[in-house]
């Protein structure tokens, strides 16, 4: 959503040769991505306990859940870093350079499960 509106805003604003306006909407869009992350984690922080609580009564469920979302919600700064950077990147014409961005992350869902498996394997032969 706060994506898909900046994108629109920016070339828009890019398009009317407004190009301190189409600043200032990437700066608010900027700002709100941050705030989202912001929400994110303060979730993470209070949420997260209290829903796997009510969810389950098997405590290494409950445990391993919370250590799941709290990586995920702590670490998913770099998911909205990344599509507002795409946003922006596509609403200023440099879909080559967008596209190369997306190569960046995309090895993420193979190194990031690997990496939190060995995390929790450690964890359980302690």
């Amino acid at each position: 959503g706060i994506g898909v509106g900046t994108n629109s805003l920016v070339a828009r604003h890019l398009g009317e040769k407004r190009g301190d306006r189409a600043s200032y909407v990437a700066n608010t869009g900027i700002f709100l991505n941050i705030m989202g992350y912001a929400a994110f984690a303060i979730m993470a922080i209070f949420v997260i306990t209290p829903f796997f609580n009510m969810q389950t009564s098997i405590p290494e469920v409950a445990e391993y859940g919370k250590d799941y979302l709290s990586v995920v919600m702590f670490f998913g700064i770099g998911i909205f870093i990344e599509i507002t950077g795409e946003r922006l990147l596509q609403a200023t014409g440099m879909t080559k350079l967008s596209m190369r961005q997306d190569m960046i992350p995309a090895n993420r869902p193979i190194s990031s499960p690997m990496i939190l498996e060995v995390t929790l394997y450690k964890r359980t032969q302690v």
